[in-house]
């Protein structure tokens, strides 16, 4: 006589940035390079949830105020634990989330970054800098970029 069962496993969801605490460290490393491309360091794997496509899309659309596409990214996703950075669950589509999530963080990091390494050049302070399209200028002259 053959039996039939139905298993399952139950556990909390990791679906928002703001519950990383609980999951762990999200670790993503992106390097801008002088000519807007860019070298994404994110050590997840494909879960089958379209991961690796979140990782780019995500990026370039956190740096898209440098006009960075997702054809712009160069991202070597194959995880290799002694030179990667090491994330500490890759379980389910909650990379697809948090993954992105951080990058967004990242990108705050570097416009940052950018408009205060702008802000000799544009003869303003970084508070009245902004960037789009890869442009930095100031807000009240955005013609002189």
């Amino acid at each position: 006589m053959k039996k039939r069962g139905v298993g399952f496993s139950f556990h909390p969801a990791w679906h928002a940035e703001w519950q990383e605490v609980r999951r762990g460290h999200i670790p993503v490393r992106i390097t801008l390079n002088p000519d807007c491309t860019v070298i994404l360091d994110a050590p997840t794997v494909e879960t089958g949830t379209g991961s690796n496509t979140c990782n780019v899309l995500g990026c370039a659309e956190a740096l898209s105020f440098l006009g960075i596409a997702p054809e712009d990214i160069q991202w070597p996703h194959v995880v290799n634990t002694d030179t990667s950075l090491h994330d500490c669950v890759q379980t389910d589509s909650a990379v697809s989330f948090l993954q992105s999530e951080v990058m967004a963080l990242m990108a705050e990091d570097i416009r940052k970054e950018v408009l205060e390494r702008g802000r000799p050049s544009a003869e303003g302070p970084a508070e009245e800098l902004d960037i789009v399209d890869g442009r930095t200028f100031l807000r009240n002259e955005p013609d002189r970029a």
